[in-house]
């Protein structure tokens, strides 16, 4: 492009110079005149201008060679970021406070179960999640990094399999769980209580409150706004029959299994003070229907039952 600039120039200025060699050769009508230097100055003139448009033409493409480069830089750290944010691990992603939608993104799916309902799901990893009524799971379509974790509130049963190169970390609302391949039971209840049932393994558990203990089968952690508040021995099986519609109770009050049936299908339960410390034994089916799990009760504790909408008010049988 340049050389073709040159040669038209070279052009022009023959042309000049040819048209001054005939003006030089008439005679002057007065004054001798300075011919050389009419010349000299000609050319100069002509030559600077060539050199300003050639100027003025790099100048243009520059500014069009800044301009693709900005735009390619540009597109390069968009796609760099989507594929740093898609490849980074999920240790570095606030699971908690993201939106679905930049979880979407990312690649995470949230599962929600509604009142009444249980889900199961399976991990990319192979780790199964039975999920309770009301619970949201937050997972990734497919782990990344060196840990595998996932995001809970409510009541899960997780049979984790085993990694022992990538701890599965269960991150829920005041403590997180970690564990190279085991099966527990998390409940993340509404009042801000939570526990943490072992059945096989081990796990570590931390609080916000920076405690942090090891749990072996049959242990029990008890929480109260992230902070450590009881741990104990158990049955297992009272606090995870629930992954096949059935409540264990060993002499627990009524008013503890009303606070299970509320949380589960979403309504609200007034017991009497009188009937609340009534205790509880055997087993009850959660079945779809709440007031079919009210009738249950009510064969093994007498009472009135009032319902009003979503309110159920129990109250002990007059003259009994």
């Amino acid at each position: 492009m340049n050389h073709d600039n040159s040669h038209n120039s070279d052009s022009l200025d023959r042309r000049i110079d040819l048209f001054l060699a005939g003006f030089n050769e008439q005679e002057p009508a007065g004054e001798e005149v300075d011919i050389a230097r009419i010349k000299s100055l000609t050319m100069a003139k002509i030559r600077r201008e060539a050199e300003m448009q050639r100027m003025a033409r790099r100048h243009a493409l520059r500014r069009r060679i800044i301009t693709w480069v900005s735009a390619a830089a540009a597109v390069a750290l968009v796609v760099g970021v989507a594929v740093w944010a898609l490849r980074r691990p999920a240790s570095a992603i606030d699971i908690s406070e993201s939106t679905e939608s930049v979880l979407a993104d990312l690649g995470y799916n949230t599962l929600v179960v509604p009142a009444g309902k249980r889900s199961e799901i399976t991990l990319s990893d192979g780790t199964v999640i039975i999920a309770n009524s009301r619970t949201i799971v937050k997972y990734p379509t497919e782990f990344r990094g060196n840990e595998r974790r996932v995001y809970v509130n409510g009541e899960v049963y997780c049979k984790v399999a085993k990694n022992p190169f990538c701890p599965f970390i269960v991150e829920s609302d005041g403590f997180d769980v970690k564990v190279l391949g085991t099966t527990f039971n998390i409940a993340n209840t509404s009042d801000s209580t939570a526990s943490v049932v072992l059945v096989e393994g081990a796990i570590e558990l931390t609080t916000v409150c920076d405690n942090t203990l090891k749990l072996r089968p049959n242990d029990i952690v008890d929480m109260a706004n992230g902070d450590i508040t009881s741990m104990r021995k158990v049955n297992p099986v009272e606090y995870t029959s629930w992954i096949h519609g059935m409540l264990y109770f060993h002499g627990v009050s009524l008013d503890s299994v009303l606070s299970k049936i509320n949380d589960h299908y979403d309504i609200n339960v007034i017991c009497d003070p009188e009937l609340a410390v009534e205790k509880i034994y055997g087993k009850l089916e959660l079945k779809d229907d709440p007031v079919e799990v009210i009738r249950s009760i009510r064969a093994i504790v007498p009472m009135e039952v009032d319902r009003r909408g979503r309110d159920f008010i129990l109250r002990p049988v007059e003259g009994v």
